[in-house]
């Protein structure tokens, strides 16, 4: 009885080291997922700004236009704002991507505690009820173990008479 006590308690801290691993695990995706959200506020604020940047370069380009009227520098600056404006929505996506696979790791570790938890709650109620039975066959040992005495000390009397 005692080893399958022992076996039972084994098996409740194995369940809940792993259920500290997973809590760990969790804490450290909920850590990624808000430096993945900073990046992300981060490039958007940059392109924001870039944007800023775009509309006053075009009222600028507007205003060489009208006074140099050199298309092909206008194209130019143009084209290099374009490939800054996409290089930043190509970095943003990126970067939700990465924040909404974290969310799912997060999603899936909390899933992953709620049944560690459920299991350790099963099996300390299994623990319980054996830790119980125990007791009770114990008892019960000892209350044979004390009629068997007074039997063999009946039985003796009786022999020497």
């Amino acid at each position: 009885m005692s080893r399958l006590l022992a076996n039972e308690e084994l098996k409740v801290n194995n369940l809940t080291k792993e259920k500290s691993i997973l809590e760990k695990n969790l804490s450290r995706c909920f850590e990624n997922y808000s430096t993945l959200k900073k990046t992300y506020d981060l490039r958007t604020y940059q392109f924001k700004e870039a944007s800023e940047r775009n509309l006053a370069l075009k009222n600028e380009n507007l205003q060489f236009r009208l006074n140099l009227d050199d298309n092909s520098q206008i194209k130019k600056e143009n084209e290099i704002l374009k490939d800054e404006i996409s290089r930043i929505n190509d970095s943003l996506e990126k970067y939700k991507h990465i924040a909404d696979n974290q969310l799912k790791e997060m999603k899936d570790f909390k899933n992953k505690l709620k049944e560690k938890e459920e299991k350790i709650s099963i099996l300390i109620n299994e623990n319980k009820k054996i830790t119980s039975f125990v007791k009770e066959t114990e008892s019960n040992l000892l209350r044979a173990y004390e009629d068997l005495k007074q039997i063999s000390f009946i039985s003796k009397s009786y022999e020497t008479y």
